[in-house]
């Protein structure tokens, strides 16, 4: 040493030492003479056992935090807290749900209530319009067969409608989220008359210059007469246009219809069955009325008006089968005498059926029936007639001699009145059935207990939702009382050799920087470990469908515990 030892001086803090170094201290690379390394050995031993005392203190602390140590909680209670809260929260919720679908169901009844009178006036006016028909028709003890199918046309239609209400019915659906619940309506089609939806109308329109034509005209289902005239005024120029265009054709006569000079007529089996007020619904005509509008050569609101609109409609001389549009003649309102139909005849008869101005030609030809007779003989059915044919059955295309004429007449009325009155017993039938009928049950009733019965489902599943969610708690704590121990007995073991090692050293008071430092870091990992113990928990998280809770956890270390439960 001698040879360094001219060039290094004692290096003791705290003084300027002039003798010689005698060695170089490791722990804090100074070199010190004999005396101050005498008192830097002694002030490193002390600094020594002081942290190896104060480490002492702080293992002697954590064995106290582990004495005291136990499950939190926020784990043996605070998860089944929240699962009861859940219950209750799914409860009000179910309760919430059934409330807002009562109310639901009933404003569907409101509805259906609406369209269910509605409906069954419209049927009613069209079965007691028949039922009039019907007795028309048997007074007279005349129809067509035209007239007979339109009438077992109307009771089917009456039939099916009385029918379809069966089926009518308001289901409750429950879907699988608990909280979701449907309700379905199989009820009326979808054009519903609450809807002021357009209709179209077929309109035939009759002018005074014997001009016959057909319009298709949109209008408010559920308006009046006054409603449909308005809109065929408005529409006229349009569609006339329009179809001149098409045509490439002129109209000269400019003609545009006036509301006032407009006759509404329902004309049925070739005759003006009616004619319409203002205030007629449109809703009561079926598809199959025939709508004419006649032209009217003055207002029809004129209150003194000399003249009167007589309706005149056309048989078959040897039948009596009507056949062509009526048409409305204008005679005097007083002291019309025969002569002056006579003359509104011709005269609207030139305008309807007039001549061809390139010939003289008469258009008809009245002939009689003995030319005929010698080829055709009887055909009645069951016997070999040899008379004379004096007619041919439309209804049947046979030619008859009188007598038979006149059995298969009476055979054919008979027959029609036998259909007739059978048709009138089938329209007394539907009456009683509209007297009987009411909003059924499927409506009325079944909804509402459906309802409560998915109130009770729902309330049952929750109930087992929450059983089943307590016994995975219980499931769950039983896992983590079992690594909780393991883990403090882990601990404990690490902490008493930390403990015994740093007895030791105390006891040589001799101790390196590194068995300090290894001391150190025990005691950071071991409180370390107490207070994540402090963050460990079980929450109980409801997701979005009310059937479905999960228990989640959120622990400190995901290497040596963890759990995360989704069902």
């Amino acid at each position: 040493m001698d040879s360094n030892k001219s060039s290094k001086v004692c290096e003791a803090e705290g003084t300027a030492c002039k003798k010689d170094v005698q060695a170089l201290c490791y722990h804090c690379s100074k070199n010190f003479c004999r005396i101050h390394l005498i008192q830097h050995a002694q002030l490193t031993e002390d600094m020594k056992q002081a942290k190896l005392n104060s480490l002492a203190d702080k293992f002697n602390e954590l064995s106290l935090r582990f004495d005291n140590i136990s499950i939190s909680d926020n784990i043996l209670k605070i998860p089944f807290v929240q699962l009861e809260k859940w219950r209750t929260e799914a409860l009000e919720k179910i309760d919430q749900i059934v409330e807002q679908k009562h109310q639901e169901l009933n404003d569907e009844l409101d509805k259906y209530r609406k369209v269910f009178f509605t409906k069954n006036e419209e049927q009613l006016i069209k079965m007691n319009n028949s039922k009039r028909i019907i007795a028309e028709l048997i007074q007279e003890s005349d129809a067509s067969a035209n007239q007979i199918t339109d009438l077992q046309t109307s009771i089917d239609e009456t039939e099916n409608y009385l029918n379809s209400l069966m089926t009518h019915e308001i289901n409750v659906i429950a879907t699988t989220p608990i909280w979701r619940v449907d309700i379905e309506s199989q009820l009326f089609e979808p054009q519903s008359i609450l809807k002021n939806e357009l209709t179209e109308f077929k309109i035939t329109y009759v002018r005074l210059n014997g001009t016959v034509r057909n319009y298709y005209v949109k209008t408010k289902k559920d308006g009046k007469i006054s409603d449909l005239i308005n809109s065929f005024v408005r529409q006229y120029v349009l569609i006339e246009e329009f179809s001149q265009s098409q045509q490439n054709s002129i109209d000269t006569t400019n003609h545009h219809p006036k509301y006032d000079f407009i006759l509404p007529t329902e004309v049925y089996n070739n005759r003006v069955h009616s004619s319409f007020d203002d205030n007629h619904l449109l809703n009561s005509i079926s598809d199959r009325d025939l709508i004419v509008f006649y032209e009217t050569p003055h207002s029809m609101n004129e209150k003194n008006c000399t003249n009167i609109l007589m309706p005149c409609s056309f048989r078959r001389q040897t039948n009596k089968i009507p056949f062509g549009l009526p048409i409305y003649l204008n005679i005097p309102r007083q002291g019309c005498r025969g002569q002056h139909i006579l003359d509104a005849l011709r005269d609207s008869l030139g305008k309807y059926f007039w001549l061809n101005p390139n010939t003289e030609q008469q258009l008809y030809e009245i002939r009689g029936m003995d030319s005929n007779k010698s080829s055709k003989v009887c055909e009645v059915e069951g016997t070999v007639c040899k008379k004379d044919v004096q007619a041919l059955c439309y209804h049947c295309s046979k030619n008859l001699c009188r007598i038979h004429l006149i059995q298969h007449a009476q055979l054919m009325e008979d027959m029609t009145r036998g259909k007739l009155n059978s048709l009138a017993d089938k329209f007394n039938e539907l009456s009683l059935r509209f007297d009987n009928i009411s909003i059924s049950d499927n409506i009325l009733k079944i909804p509402f207990v459906q309802l409560e019965k998915w109130r009770a489902e729902a309330h049952e599943k929750i109930d087992q939702i929450v059983e089943q969610k307590r016994q995975e708690l219980n499931d769950e704590l039983d896992k983590y009382r079992k690594v909780f121990l393991t883990k403090n007995e882990e601990q404990l073991i690490k902490m008493n050799n930390s403990k015994r090692i740093i007895a030791e050293l105390i006891q040589e008071s001799d101790a390196s920087a590194n068995q300090i430092t290894d001391l150190q870091t025990s005691i950071d990992e071991t409180e370390n470990y107490l207070n994540s113990l402090m963050t460990h928990e079980i929450n109980v998280i409801a997701t979005t469908p009310i059937w479905r809770v999960d228990i989640e956890n959120h622990l400190s270390s995901p290497e040596w515990y963890h759990s995360k439960l989704l069902r």
